[in-house]
């Protein structure tokens, strides 16, 4: 039987072990995978047009987003901005080839989401 010193040292060590993993569990922010609360809009526009793509994220840590087209991930430009959790792909003015299927891809640690769009494009006066 242990010694009512080492029996004691024991409980001080057990309670001070219970408080750190208190304070570390009440002090660990909450994490979550992505999730989409606004999804990208298919639209059919005239050639010329400038069309925004709109997606609103969250989780947390905050998702990283990229915008791929046709599968192939667009590159950072003067086209492609956000901010906040709000992404935009802002296609200023809209070419034949612009017709394509756009996705934005919210990725953290935590997983993935993905909303999906299609653009369409059309001569002005077509369909009018």
């Amino acid at each position: 039987m242990p010694s009512p010193m080492i029996q004691g040292m024991s409980k001080f060590w057990l309670k001070t072990l219970k408080v750190l993993l208190s304070i570390l569990i009440v002090l660990s922010p909450s994490m979550e995978a992505p999730k989409i609360i606004e999804r990208i809009q298919s639209q059919t526009v005239c050639l010329g047009d400038e069309v925004h793509f709109r997606c609103r994220v969250t989780g947390k840590p905050d998702p990283e987003c990229q915008w791929f087209k046709n599968g192939v991930l667009l590159e950072k430009s003067d086209r492609v901005y956000w901010e906040g959790n709000e992404h935009t792909l802002l296609l200023i003015e809209v070419f034949p080839e612009d017709a394509a299927q756009y996705n934005c891809e919210a990725k953290n640690d935590y997983g993935v989401a993905t909303s999906s769009a299609s653009l369409n494009c059309r001569v002005s006066g077509e369909g009018e």
